[in-house]
């Protein structure tokens, strides 16, 4: 019996090199509890003014929120 292929690669080779990349994606995006509280610095050169960091403060309050 012979195997079919895909661009010279037996397709039972990509069906298995992409359940374990499917794998690997699945432990690394499921979220866990985390039980440690983490302190964060922001060092910036405008940090008087709120707006400057807008982007990083919602991506950490987002990030806080998924935990």
């Amino acid at each position: 019996m012979g195997y079919v292929l895909v661009s010279g690669v037996p397709l039972i080779s990509l069906f298995e090199k992409g359940r374990h990349t499917w794998e690997a994606w699945m432990v690394s995006t499921t979220p866990r509890k985390y039980t440690q509280r983490v302190t964060t610095t922001l060092a910036g050169k405008y940090t008087s003014f709120l707006d400057s960091y807008m982007t990083l403060m919602k991506a950490l309050q987002y990030a806080a929120m998924a935990c």
